[in-house]
């Protein structure tokens, strides 16, 4: 009987073969990527998985802050490997980064840039990417310094009602308080009234920021490594009852504006630009663009308000500097201390630190003679520029750095971003800020309590903090600075 050799040895050859075809791949990917980025700077001696776990964190601007203090770059970037053969490449030479934000960007998000974690602040909220079709050279008039000279009024009367409300009865008290909470719905009633026209109720405002809670953390848990947990998350009921909210609440301010837009026409503002932009392709759209702007003010610009005042409150001297130029009569906008202090928090501790993502249209040249490939991804972690240990003491809070200013100090500062994708309101986030810390400084004293933790999700956020609010400085004994300050215990909670 004749046995058919090629019968039996075929189908034996076939796992040889696709195992042999899968290293092939593996081993020319890895080549073309060795050949690609040669020059882009040193691979970060960690590994894919960790990296991808340091990425989605919610500490993970202070784990890249270390990455980046570890790695030895002389051309001012490296590159972190991510699991499925991605790559990324870190930029944290201010010089490079200004060049990759400069660049035209197609604004598509790949496989790679997906694992960046916090890349948006409305994305949560907007489902997915939000749609930005009003273009940056339409949307600049609703944000000129002229229209800005209605925060201050809107702020104090803003201001106003939060001290009738409460600030006044918790001075009055021993009541510790989170400055956070507060920041978000006077940044938000603010926002919404100059750029979109619209006051928003008490019940329209906290439904908005319990949303936004929601969504920031449907946002975090989507992006965890345990499959059942993220698909748990993307099929979230209330984060979708949530998502629908605050899309409904965009409605009704863009039905509101179309309402009044007759009886009290104001072609500038920004509801009104998003409304006569024909480059939309339905509502929806225009829906989208308004959450964003919405889930910015509320997330971004309070962020920086409350920074600014636990900084402040852990630093009396420079709390004590403050006040005394607002109460001798100098406008927020034009104080000194205010400004430096302000800029300072902005610095440490900016809002958007989880970093500014980018894929090159072109080649960018390193300062060492290398350069970044063209279709690269790119990762600009916004906290290792602001705290580059070329600024000196980059670490301390020190607003008198700003006094002496420096073309070092300025090159590394870039809270709102650059480019043609930067923040289109930061006149407004700046104007507000500012108004919002001049505010509270002026007319209380604020003493640390429980320093706040660091936490990363869509936004930065000071959370569990506490101060104690008074309407003078207190002149009876003060508390140890461990337990009233930044001091060990404030550092420990800040490096968990």
């Amino acid at each position: 009987m004749e046995v058919d050799v090629e019968s039996y040895a075929a189908p034996r050859l076939w796992p040889v073969a696709v195992t042999g075809a899968c290293v092939s791949l593996v081993v020319f990917h890895s080549l073309w990527l060795w050949f690609a980025y040669r020059h882009t700077g040193p691979l970060a001696p960690t590994s894919r998985l960790t990296n991808l776990q340091t990425l989605r964190s919610t500490s993970a601007p202070e784990l890249v802050l270390l990455l980046a203090r570890r790695v030895h770059a002389p051309g001012g970037s490296f590159r972190i490997a991510l699991p499925w053969g991605a790559t990324v490449v870190v930029v944290i030479d201010p010089s490079v980064a200004r060049l990759v934000l400069l660049q035209p960007s197609s604004g598509d998000r790949s496989h790679a840039s997906a694992h960046l974690g916090a890349y948006a602040c409305a994305d949560s909220a907007t489902q997915g990417r939000p749609v930005s079709k009003l273009a940056r050279a339409r949307a600049a008039p609703a944000f000129t310094l002229d229209r800005m000279t209605g925060v201050p009024s809107l702020a104090a009367r803003y201001f106003g009602r939060l001290r009738a409300a409460s600030l006044d009865q918790l001075a009055a008290g021993t009541e510790q308080v989170a400055l956070l909470p507060i920041a978000e719905r006077l940044a938000t009633r603010v926002a919404a009234n100059v750029a979109l026209e619209y006051e928003l109720t008490d019940e329209e405002l906290e439904t908005f920021l319990r949303n936004v809670t929601i969504c920031e953390h449907e946002h975090e848990a989507a992006q965890s490594l345990s499959p059942c947990r993220a698909l748990c998350a993307r099929c979230s009921c209330a984060a979708a009852r949530a998502r629908a909210e605050i899309h409904a609440l965009s409605w009704a301010i863009l039905s509101h504006h179309r309402a009044s837009k007759h009886s009290r026409p104001d072609e500038r503002s920004l509801v009104a630009l998003i409304e006569e932009c024909a480059s939309y392709a339905s509502d929806a759209e225009r829906q989208a663009d308004i959450s964003m702007f919405l889930v910015a003010a509320a997330g971004l610009t309070a962020s920086t308000i409350a920074w600014a005042l636990y900084d402040l409150a852990a630093h009396p001297e420079e709390q004590r500097s403050v006040a005394a130029e607002l109460r001798a009569g100098t406008p927020a906008a034009k104080s000194v201390a205010l400004s430096n202090a302000v800029h300072e928090s902005m610095r440490l501790n900016p809002g958007a630190a989880g970093g500014i993502h980018r894929t090159t249209a072109r080649a960018i040249p390193l300062r060492n003679g290398g350069h970044i490939p063209s279709g690269a991804q790119v990762f600009i972690p916004l906290l290792a520029l602001h705290r580059s240990p070329a600024l000196g003491s980059p670490d301390r809070y020190a607003p008198a750095r700003w006094e002496r200013g420096g073309l070092e100090l300025r090159e590394h500062f870039m809270p709102f971003g650059n480019g043609q994708r930067g923040c289109i309101a930061q006149s407004l986030a700046s104007a507000l800020a500012h108004e919002a810390v001049g505010l509270f400084v002026k007319h209380f004293w604020l003493e640390l309590v429980l320093p706040p933790v660091p936490i990363t999700r869509a936004v930065r956020r000071p959370e569990g903090g506490r101060v104690l609010v008074h309407h003078d400085e207190p002149t009876g004994p003060r508390a140890p600075p461990g337990d009233n300050g930044w001091g060990r215990r404030g550092a420990a909670r800040r490096g968990r």
